[in-house]
């Protein structure tokens, strides 16, 4: 079964138009009691291994990222403060950095999916399905919300479009022979390091 983009982690409004207006009671601290409360609420919407799933593909991009574009891994990676890591509405798993949301550039990410489809190893030069090239994209959505953050409209444009691509392109490589089908599995870490991605 194929896949959609996840619609439930787009942020709530007219795409990448962030809400300005100034919060009344910002500075009201919300009661602990509370905070948990509403933590076991928004938990039902997303399992607790999908948040896992969602937060390893998020330090797979971030350790590619490093090494492909460490200029730009100082500026568009933060280390989690305790205070983050601590608050029980969140969930980073075994994070302990996070992507910068706002202001994200686009080409750095299109350039980690162009590279991230192709299969290396023991099946090197296989395309990867798209219900896992999707994946990302959905990790980078829910980080984002997490973040409290509205992806940009640039973003959702060129991104979404990727993925629309990518799936006709699947289907292409699927009559050719060369979709991996059995793309289902667990996806190890170090499979999406550069020297584990078809751009080398």
């Amino acid at each position: 079964m194929t896949k959609r983009l996840q619609p439930a982690f787009r942020n709530r409004g007219a795409k990448g138009s962030p809400d300005n207006a100034a919060i009344l009671g910002a500075d009201i601290s919300i009661a602990a009691a509370h905070v948990v409360a509403i933590a076991e609420t928004q938990g039902n919407r997303i399992t607790r291994d999908n948040k896992n799933g969602h937060c390893n593909k998020l330090k797979i991009i971030m350790a590619w990222i490093k090494v492909e574009y460490p200029a730009y891994a100082s500026v568009g990676i933060v280390r989690l403060t305790d205070e983050q890591l601590a608050n029980p509405m969140k969930h980073y798993h075994k994070n302990t950095e996070d992507l910068v949301y706002r202001g994200m550039n686009v080409d750095i990410l299109l350039a980690f999916m162009a590279c991230v489809k192709v299969m290396t190893g023991n099946k090197e030069g296989k395309f990867r399905s798209y219900s896992n090239f999707i994946k990302f994209h959905n990790a980078i959505s829910y980080g984002a919300s997490q973040a409290n953050v509205a992806l940009s409209t640039d973003y959702h444009l060129r991104i979404e479009d990727s993925c629309k691509s990518y799936k006709k392109e699947a289907v292409k490589k699927k009559q050719a022979g060369e979709l991996d089908e059995n793309d289902s599995d667990p996806i190890t870490f170090l499979a999406y390091l550069p020297m584990g991605t078809g751009c080398r």
